[in-house]
């Protein structure tokens, strides 16, 4: 190995070995003249971040001169680890995110408040479950990964903030909601699954515009003489429902994005030939839980299950659908 390898000790790189699809970015290391690299993602479930062995320079593809910001490189995460501790009832925390103290203290705080929580309702058996604290990626502020075979579960904390929308609770509220994926994934049995589905569905409103309804849309479009994406934004909540239903209906029929139904319009075209003719129906969710929960009922699970946990109000039929729930999951 050139010694040249002092001068790059201590800093971060991407390095590509010749069995892996992807570059690896790791911590460069040298002990008794050999470099090594010390992972810098995917150490989850581990105090100690694994070390991967360099064997030659030209392994590594670049090095950075001072530790890069959050991003990508190379389609690879910048995310370097930052560190570890043992945080009870959860399990290992691996940062790969700085936080300041007032940070710190707010995520401990949570995350122990939600692990008390889940001794206090007798469904503590869900831990241990190690965690990771990353940069925030988009509107996720969690995300519980199940791992294959034996491989290592976890949850990622990541939201934007670990100081506004509450601190700690919110924290705690992350927490909650995670758990709620092994909850249902690992732990609930299809019965009360089947439950939840149900009570989904039942919030889902459908009804159905007749042959009419259709051709009076039609009339009050073709009279508005606007494109159809100017007209869809100065129509009221309720009709715009309607609206985007016939839009949809004419993209699954007819292949043709609103974009393209602007074209034929300013064209002098009229939308009558791609109108549907026969009835169609309306399909509205809304869920008196969070927006969130319309996603799919496992998500609606999770949202109400944190919400219960944190002593927050709940609609009487869904909180007594958790509380039977947690009477119900089964330790494995």
């Amino acid at each position: 190995m050139p010694d040249n390898s002092l001068a790059i000790e201590g800093k971060l790189a991407l390095i590509k070995l010749p069995e892996a699809k992807r570059p690896f970015l790791v911590r460069i290391r040298r002990r008794k003249g050999r470099l090594s690299g010390v992972m810098q993602n995917g150490t989850s479930g581990s105090q100690s971040p694994d070390a991967i062995a360099i064997d030659s320079i030209n392994s590594i593809i670049c090095v950075f001169p001072n530790d890069p910001p959050f991003g990508r490189a190379y389609n690879i995460p910048l995310e370097p680890y930052v560190a570890s501790e043992r945080l009870r009832p959860w399990g290992n925390v691996t940062y790969y995110r700085k936080l300041s103290e007032t940070e710190q203290r707010n995520f401990q705080r949570g995350m122990i408040r939600a692990g008390r929580r889940l001794h206090e309702l007798k469904i503590n058996y869900l831990l241990p479950l190690d965690l990771e604290v990353r940069q925030s990626h988009g509107k996720a502020a969690g995300m519980y990964i199940r791992a294959r075979g034996d491989g290592n579960h976890h949850i990622i904390i990541s939201p934007t903030s670990f100081v506004d929308n509450g601190g700690a609770k919110h924290i705690s509220r992350i927490g909650l909601h995670e758990i709620g994926h092994p909850g249902w994934q690992l732990y609930m049995t299809a019965l009360y699954k089947a439950r939840w589905v149900r009570m989904y569905h039942g919030f889902n409103k459908i009804r159905a515009l007749s042959t009419e309804d259709l051709r009076q849309q039609l009339t009050a479009f073709s009279s508005s003489r606007e494109l159809p994406s100017a007209y869809r934004k100065d129509l009221a909540e309720d009709a715009k429902i309607v609206f985007d239903a016939i839009l949809d209906w004419i993209k699954k029929a007819h292949h043709l994005e609103l974009k393209f139904l602007d074209i034929l319009v300013s064209a002098g075209g009229g939308l009558g030939k791609y109108w549907p003719r026969s009835s169609l129906h309306l399909s509205e969710l809304v869920i008196p839980v969070t927006a969130y929960s319309a996603k799919n009922p496992e998500e609606f699970w999770c949202e109400s299950f944190s919400l219960y946990a944190m002593g927050e109000t709940l609609p009487r039929s869904i909180r007594g659908l958790v509380r039977r729930t947690i009477r119900r999951l089964q330790p494995r």
